[in-house]
């Protein structure tokens, strides 16, 4: 079984840090939720689908002919949801030498690209959740190339879509707005089925 810290961080911030009494990782869009959608939510998305590569270019979504296509692919790192309903999508990303998909040059239209099809996934969802939504890319290290990139396509994505609150944590960020408030509220929990307290509590013993 693979096992991602970053996504095992993003588990235990939403449950501490946002205080989701729900959470689940490598969330992934139930088939049979679009294929048993009505036919005005179908639409909708399939709308919405149309209207992104308008927006952002016909190859936004490269390798995909269609939204139903695009939500059978979608994976989402960390999905959760606070007792009124607020809901928290992540995507996390770690690479030692820098954010990087491939060539260079495909790592923002990948970035976009997972964003958007969260904003999809999330629009699929509304019929049954109408509160707000937050949706995170989070990376500890990325070089100062892609952040004023990540920074312009995230001021984009807000002005596109003003109803979901967008969320760029990368480099120092993470560490102040994730891992150190995600420390802080788990100072006093014990849970072995998370795996970021049990090596919290590992190094703490090693370090005694």
């Amino acid at each position: 079984m693979k096992i991602d810290m970053m996504e095992s961080l993003g588990y235990s911030f939403l449950r501490h840090a946002k205080r989701c009494w729900i959470v689940q990782t490598n969330w992934k869009w139930p088939r049979a939720v679009f294929n048993s959608a009505d036919k005005e939510t179908r639409n909708c998305l399939k709308r919405r689908f149309e209207k992104m590569k308008e927006d952002f270019g016909d190859d936004v979504f490269k390798g995909t002919r269609d939204v139903e296509q695009l939500l059978k692919q979608a994976e989402l790192d960390a999905l959760g949801m606070t007792r009124n309903g607020e809901v928290h999508a992540l995507e996390t990303a770690f690479h030692e030498g820098g954010l990087s998909y491939g060539k260079e040059a495909d790592t923002i239209p990948t970035v976009r690209k997972k964003m958007l099809r969260t904003y999809l996934v999330l629009k699929g969802l509304r019929y049954s959740v109408e509160n707000r939504w937050h949706v995170w890319f989070i990376s500890p290290k990325v070089k100062d190339k892609h952040t004023k990139e990540l920074e312009t396509l995230f001021c984009e994505l807000k002005e596109t879509y003003c109803e979901v609150d967008w969320h760029l944590c990368i480099n120092e960020s993470v560490k102040t707005e994730v891992w150190k408030r995600t420390l802080e509220k788990t100072e006093k929990t014990s849970d072995t089925s998370e795996l970021l307290l049990r090596a919290k509590t590992l190094l703490k013993v090693v370090e005694r």
